[in-house]
């Protein structure tokens, strides 16, 4: 692999190692102004983790819906946003590639309040933080 080669999948490491801290411990994280807020998009996508093992693995509070709510779907998540980083990198269309990136910008700035995720109707959505809090 050359060095632009490197430098690439570096960037796509990077890109996906911030949307998993977006996606999950944003919340819990404070730094510079941010953190005590829930992404609405991320933190859905991540947390449908916890809502598909609480209806398929017996309840929030079982063992399988901790390790898949909070190990597994993290990490396949982290792993499929890593590898759409490379479709949309070897796209041939600018279009494709700066729209993509638009709405990425976008969704990583769509955010809650803690308290407020915790009222309707955002009670409602599979939100990762929240879901976490119920399993512990």
């Amino acid at each position: 692999m050359n060095k632009r080669g490197a430098t690439v999948v570096t960037m796509r490491v990077l890109f996906a190692v911030l949307i998993l801290a977006i996606g999950t411990m944003l919340p819990i994280v404070r730094f510079a102004g941010f953190g005590g807020q829930v992404n609405l998009f991320w933190g859905d996508v991540y947390g449908l983790g916890f809502y598909i093992s609480d209806l398929a693995l017996g309840g929030l509070r079982s063992k399988a819906a901790g390790i898949v709510g909070i190990l597994v779907w993290p990490l396949l998540m982290t792993a499929l946003v890593f590898w759409l980083s490379g479709k949309v990198i070897g796209s041939r269309s600018a279009t494709v590639k700066w729209g993509i990136v638009c709405v990425l910008i976008i969704s990583i700035f769509v955010n809650l309040d803690l308290a407020r995720s915790r009222q309707p109707p955002f009670n409602q959505l599979p939100l990762f933080y929240n879901l976490l809090s119920l399993y512990y």
